[in-house]
């Protein structure tokens, strides 16, 4: 290892610039966490964001957008377009209500109500999707049941592929049913796509939920 002043020099000044990068997205990041709190706030304009980093506006629009990929002020209209299309539902009403004006001939059981945030719409088109999918590669009778946060839509079809996927930030899986103790070569009984919703779901991310 070279131990020469000037190695020690060189490295003693990467790790200063390494600890001021780290400065810097810190600050940043404080400014983020304001738009993501106050982003109703009428009152929160650039001049108030970059006080929360220690920046003058013009600093803070060019190190903002370096780190993020976009202005300050294009971050906080995103969000507060995002935030606006979020609302505050019953998951067992809402799945209920949707059902049944799409098919009332689908059972639809609430075994415990629950209360998240989403956007209602995208929701809705996951839902469906499902029950399509149910209907054209399944048999009835469809049964939907929402427990929590969770909720599944089970057919009585064919054998389906097993997976996974992630959708308004919630975690989907399909998997087969078959009766209890049964071997694979055994027919089954139906299949179940399960769909795991967050508390929260923005609908920018694809964060995932916590299991019930």
């Amino acid at each position: 290892m070279d131990r020469s002043p000037r190695a020690f020099a060189l490295s003693l000044s990467v790790g200063r610039a390494t600890i001021g990068c780290m400065d810097k997205v810190r600050q940043l990041r404080r400014a983020k966490d304001a738009m993501d709190r106050d982003w109703a706030d009428p009152g929160l304009d650039l001049d108030a964001v970059a006080a929360h980093a220690g920046y003058s506006r013009y600093h803070f629009v060019r190190a903002f957008k370096a780190v993020y990929g976009e202005t300050p002020g294009q971050y906080l209209t995103h969000r507060r377009i995002e935030r606006a299309e979020l609302q505050d539902i019953l998951l067992g009403e809402f799945v209920s209500r949707r059902v049944a004006a799409k098919d009332p001939a689908i059972e639809v059981r609430v075994v415990h109500e629950s209360e998240l945030t989403t956007d209602p719409r995208r929701l809705e088109r996951v839902l469906f999707n499902l029950l399509a999918n149910a209907a054209r590669h399944g048999r009835p009778p469809i049964q939907v049941t929402v427990e929590g946060r969770v909720i599944r839509v089970r057919d009585h079809g064919p054998t389906i592929a097993a997976g996974q996927a992630r959708v308004i930030g919630a975690r989907l899986t399909f998997r087969n049913i078959r009766p209890a103790g049964a071997p694979e070569h055994v027919p089954a009984e139906g299949a179940v796509a399960v769909l795991w919703l967050p508390e929260h779901a923005p609908t920018n991310t694809g964060s995932y939920p916590m299991l019930p």
